[in-house]
């Protein structure tokens, strides 16, 4: 990764306020529904999310067309699901007292076992959220999976410097233990 752009963060992080790694959508609809009836705000976070009924139904749908679409492009997913991280540190996530974060470097993750979306890939690949998500999710960036490779592409012009500017999501597509990691100290 070095020869990227310097801009470019060179770790990922992914935040959780309880066992790290985890994805609600890579188990069983029926363990689902009786996770999601255990989270609170000591465990979890956007438990408004939960409200709309066709959340998960949705969520699971984006990441069929996010797997589908990483693959065609040459990625090779160990996980039906990915689990989610940020390109660099997300200061609202971050600053939360309960949340903790892990970081991965960059250069430890192969290009064929993640990628990267500009925004949040639901609210950027679901066509019923992105126009209920504001003027930042009509970006041409949005709706779209970058590789690794392709990083300098959402760092040109300045895009992510810009205070308007959504965040870089990352899925990775393998289980993120297997990977050196460490605990951010808040």
């Amino acid at each position: 990764m070095s020869k990227l752009n310097t801009r470019i963060p060179q770790g990922i992080i992914h935040y959780s306020r309880g066992e790290p790694f985890q994805s609600l959508t890579g188990v069983s609809q029926e363990t689902c529904s009786r996770v999601v009836q255990t989270l609170n705000e000591t465990n979890a976070w956007g438990l408004s999310r939960f409200q709309d009924p066709d959340y998960l139904n949705r969520r699971r749908t984006i990441e069929a067309k996010l797997r589908d679409e990483f693959t065609s492009l040459g990625g090779r997913p160990q996980l039906k699901n990915p689990i989610y991280f940020f390109l660099g540190p997300s200061k609202p996530f971050g600053s939360h007292p309960a949340n903790q974060g892990y970081e991965i470097s960059l250069d430890d993750v192969l290009e064929h076992e993640i990628s990267f979306t500009y925004g949040d890939s639901l609210l950027a690949f679901d066509p019923e959220y992105r126009s209920q998500s504001g003027v930042q999710y009509q970006h041409p960036q949005c709706g779209r999976i970058f590789l690794k490779s392709d990083l300098p592409l959402l760092f040109e012009n300045n895009l992510h410097e810009n205070p308007e500017a959504l965040h870089i999501e990352v899925q990775v597509w393998t289980d993120p233990r297997l990977k050196s990691f460490r605990k951010i100290e808040g």
